[in-house]
């Protein structure tokens, strides 16, 4: 016996709208459902082929809000022409190089350029691509990279700034553009991430960095420091003061030889201070007599870039002393390009084979973070992550992480998600053995 399906009709929003319109037979225009489409259209009345229909795509036809509105605007309107507003008209395909421009201005405003970075490739590969503005093509786009990738979730992040530039020119997203599909990759995203890391080893699918022990410190910058002083200086001051390459161009010296750090011209979100580790080193290699010395240097070799955070038209030198006084107005922009030219006239450059300076190695951290024989070429970064590691294993110096992860510019939880990961587990539980003391409670 055949079975005979039941057919139901899909009630949509703008079905009772269609309905409350016959009762003003007077209007010219009438709305017009297609079946292949969820946008609304409306239809001239005057028009005797019916022919004339104008698509609305920015509202849908199953959002009763967007309904009422053309609701309203058609009886307002009545004998009058159709005429679409900037609001209702649609962005035809091609058209990315406008909107780029006045996106990416929205967030040279807001960012930092290393920040913006990511988001400026992205918007040009949707312009180089011709992506069409349907949201369909755009999803398309994003999954041309695979969930859990750094890369899809830059892809992501883009469009979220995207949306977040329209909201505030016009108080919505764009109908391309919608927040529910949006969110909805972001959620398989990080579903994927958490698929991809379970039960795997804590320092899997993670880049591997070297540890650099004092010792191994030590015999490097004394055999090289005649040959390549400031070079030798200026990776002594990441070793012993747990800093990011591009600080050398901002720090000053501070109390008891701790170092001030301005914030919003780094990578930091406030000022801070650091400490050193090996309180020898800082006569021993001259880290704070040399310090105007060769960061003059760094600065002459390669000037940063200092803006006021609301006018980057406004640029302020490094020299001059209302950077410190007022942190709060300027930001560093391009840090990422001191980054990199330090990599390159140190130890982080490779080229044919030709290195700027000798190669400078550190071990091999093992799944649990303990030491292994197993050593590998360290990069300038790995030197503040050996600080880290240092002072999360050391039992000679017993300091809060809290303040170890203020010291380095950012919270407790960002430092052990990038760092504990990488520690020696046997030793933090030692270490909270030895910095807890119970009293004899008898001889109290």
């Amino acid at each position: 016996m055949r079975r005979v399906r039941k057919m139901t009709k899909k009630i949509v929003a703008i079905d009772q709208y269609i309905e409350k319109l016959n009762a003003f037979p007077e209007t010219r225009w009438k709305f017009y459902k297609r079946s292949n489409s969820n946008s609304i259209y409306v239809r001239d009345g005057l028009d005797p082929t019916r022919n004339t229909r104008i698509p609305l795509k920015k509202y849908r036809n199953d959002v009763e809000s967007d309904c009422q509105k053309i609701f309203l605007r058609i009886i307002d309107l009545g004998q009058q022409d159709w005429s679409l507003n900037e609001e209702e008209s649609t962005p035809k395909s091609g058209k990315w190089g406008e909107l780029n421009k006045k996106v990416k201005a929205f967030l040279t405003a807001r960012n930092k350029f290393s920040t913006n970075k990511n988001f400026f490739g992205n918007l040009n590969s949707l312009e180089k691509q011709n992506v069409p503005f349907r949201w369909t093509k755009i999803k398309l786009w994003v999954y041309e990279k695979k969930p859990a990738q750094k890369t899809f979730c830059h892809r992501i992040d883009t469009l979220s700034q995207i949306q977040k530039y329209f909201l505030q020119e016009s108080g919505e997203c764009p109908y391309w553009l919608p927040d529910e599909e949006l969110k909805a990759i972001r959620r398989i995203h990080n579903e994927a991430i958490r698929a991809k890391n379970k039960g795997l080893q804590k320092t899997e699918n993670t880049k591997i960095r070297a540890v650099v022990e004092m010792q191994e410190a030590e015999k490097y910058f004394d055999r090289y420091i005649d040959d390549y002083d400031w070079q030798c200086w200026a990776l002594a001051m990441l070793c012993c003061y747990g800093l990011r390459p591009h600080e050398l161009w901002y720090i000053k010296e501070d109390r008891k030889n701790f170092l001030f750090v301005p914030g919003r011209l780094t990578k930091s979100k406030e000022d801070r201070v650091t400490f050193p580790i090996y309180m020898h080193w800082i006569e021993k290699y001259k880290l704070l007599e040399n310090l105007k010395k060769y960061q003059s240097m760094l600065r002459e070799f390669s000037p940063p870039v200092i803006t006021d955070m609301n006018n980057k038209s406004i640029i302020i030198s490094v020299t001059d002393p209302a950077l410190y006084e007022s942190t709060g107005r300027w930001e560093g922009q391009k840090n990422s390009d001191l980054g990199n030219w330090f990599n390159k006239n140190t130890i982080g450059w490779w080229k044919k084979g030709i290195r700027k300076m000798p190669e400078f190695r550190g071990y091999v951290p093992g799944k649990n973070g303990q030491k292994t024989s197993s050593m590998m070429t360290a990069q300038p970064y790995d030197l503040r992550h050996s600080w880290a590691i240092f002072l999360a294993t050391s039992n000679q110096i017993n300091i809060p992480i809290e303040s170890r992860a203020k010291a380095m510019g950012h919270d407790r939880v960002t430092h052990e998600k990038k760092y504990q990961r990488w520690i020696d587990q046997r030793k933090l539980i030692d270490k909270d053995i030895d910095s807890i003391v119970i009293p004899d409670l008898r001889a109290a």
